[in-house]
Order: C-alpha cells, then sequence, then structure tokens
C-alpha cells in the first residue's frame, strides 16, 4: 500500500483521538487480521530523539479488522509531551509475516 501524507493537529494536555483508514488497490477494506501497528512522534524526520510512540502493543493504537481502520487515542498527558509547534510523525503496519508497510 502506497504511503500517504496527513496533518495531525494535537493540542497539548487534552485526550486526541484520529482515525486512519486502510484501503486495498481498490478502495476496499484492507485486511489487518493479525497486523500491528506503531506510531512514533519526532520533532524531525531523521531526529532519533522520540517524543510520544503509540502501538497496539502500548494499547493507544487499535486496530478494528472489520473496517480496516486503525484508531490512535492519547490521553491528556499523552499531548502533553508533543511540546512542539512542528513535529512528524511515522505509522507503521507490520503483517503477521513481519512485512512492514
Amino acid at each position: 500500500m502506497p504511503a500517504a501524507i496527513l496533518n495531525l493537529s494535537i493540542e497539548q494536555g487534552v485526550d486526541y483521538t484520529k482515525t486512519f483508514t486502510v484501503q486495498d488497490a481498490l478502495g476496499g477494506v484492507f485486511p489487518l487480521t493479525g497486523y500491528t501497528a506503531s506510531l512514533v512522534i519526532k520533532k524531525y524526520q531523521f531526529s532519533t530523539d522520540v517524543i510520544l510512540e503509540a502501538s497496539t502493543v502500548n494499547s493507544k493504537l487499535t486496530i478494528d479488522t472489520l473496517t480496516g481502520s486503525i484508531l490512535l487515542q492519547l490521553n491528556a498527558t499523552d499531548t502533553t509531551s508533543v511540546n512542539t509547534k512542528r513535529s512528524v510523525y511515522q505509522l507503521k503496519i507490520v503483517s503477521p509475516s513481519g512485512k512492514v508497510t
């Protein structure tokens, strides 16, 4: 699946949710059964300092296999750490066989 560019606007100190919908090449629901996901927010693209990490492991990302969507849920404490006016994020989706998308 091709990468997409989406702007996120996260206000500090408040709860934040965002749903990412993953589609197949024909625009249908992408089968996410068995997949995991992770999202990192950094100040700059090539920075090694991670401001915030969300994943299916820490339950800040939830995969809905029926709708092909990934729900990002951050609480007020999480968003307090996003203290830059501009930052970058990368969402990675990993198949059951380990292929990273």
